[in-house]
């Protein structure tokens, strides 16, 4: 008898790894490690990796922890903004460096931190 179904059609058990495992994989592919690196460094077989990473339940988990993150967002802003308003240099130049505005290992002059004269905080920094 002929097993003729695509493989798109042929639904895989889920795997049957350790959840310390599961979690190194999807860890790993969040990192952006591809499939054969992460099966190297973990030694088990590629095809594993991908069954973890199709697992529905575990990517169902994997949007709600990255929902949760999310939705951390705003009140992040808003303690910055906080810290920012009352003068809190720390905070400010934290900011300041990760838009790229000030450069990321700028030594802090007599006057406070040089400003990097390149603005386009979102596009070419001119690196």
């Amino acid at each position: 008898m002929a097993y003729n179904r695509p493989w798109s059609e042929v639904k895989m058990r889920p795997s049957r790894k350790p959840p310390q495992v599961q979690a190194a994989v999807f860890i790993k592919s969040m990192n952006g490690e591809n499939d054969t690196k992460i099966a190297k460094d973990l030694g088990i077989a590629r095809q594993t990796v991908i069954k973890i990473l199709n697992d529905e339940e575990l990517n169902k988990l994997a949007q709600a922890g990255k929902q949760g993150i999310y939705e951390l967002i705003p009140d992040s802003i808003a303690a910055y903004a906080h810290h920012i308003k009352n003068k809190s240099i720390p905070e400010a130049t934290t900011v300041l460096r990760a838009t790229g505005v000030l450069p990321q290992e700028q030594a802090e002059g007599a006057n406070g931190p040089a400003v990097n004269v390149n603005l386009g905080v979102f596009g070419d920094r001119g690196e």
